[in-house]
């Protein structure tokens, strides 16, 4: 006899997806914190040294970027610097972030949000485990995640919009 597939709905992923950023923001923040002050001071210890700032305490490196000598620096030639550590910011965070959600779906088929939860991220033909460059598209995927969600409400198979990206479906384990 065939084994029945679930597919969980709209309030069980939108929960899921609640649970595993409240969780990873345990993980994330201080990460993320440490990673920034290490970008700041890489980028812009030019300013911090030639202005006494002391490199050892990030309060002070923080609020001396909120300055309007700062604000100067950056206007002196400086800006490219500021779009470059915005962009390290993101690039950093998104592979953090990624990083957790890529290598879960792939050595557990699910996030620990999921786990608790008994679900799992399958691939959508075969049901068996997605390839890493499925999970990749996914995570990449979840750029669309305020309006992808929907496709949820809409899909047979309560596919999200980076599940259909990546060609894969969650189901109930």
């Amino acid at each position: 006899m065939k084994k029945q597939i679930i597919y969980p709905d709209f309030i069980a992923r939108i929960f899921s997806t609640a649970l595993d950023l409240s969780l990873f923001a345990f993980i994330a923040i201080p990460i993320s914190q440490f990673c920034s002050f290490n970008l700041l001071w890489l980028f812009f210890n030019d300013y911090f040294l030639s202005n006494n700032i002391n490199l050892y305490n990030p309060n002070e490196m923080f609020n001396s970027v909120m300055s309007q000598e700062f604000y100067e620096y950056l206007k002196a030639g400086n800006f490219n610097k500021y779009i470059l550590f915005n962009i390290s910011i993101f690039a950093t965070n998104m592979l953090v972030i990624g990083s957790y959600f890529v290598t879960l779906w792939y050595y557990k088929g699910a996030t620990l949000s999921k786990m608790f939860l008994r679900m799992k991220v399958v691939d959508a033909v075969t049901l068996k485990r997605p390839t890493l460059k499925q999970l990749i598209k996914r995570f990449l995927g979840y750029m669309t995640f305020p309006i992808g969600i929907f496709f949820i409400l809409f899909s047979s198979k309560k596919q999200a919009l980076h599940d259909k990206i990546a060609g894969t479906v969650v189901i109930k384990s």
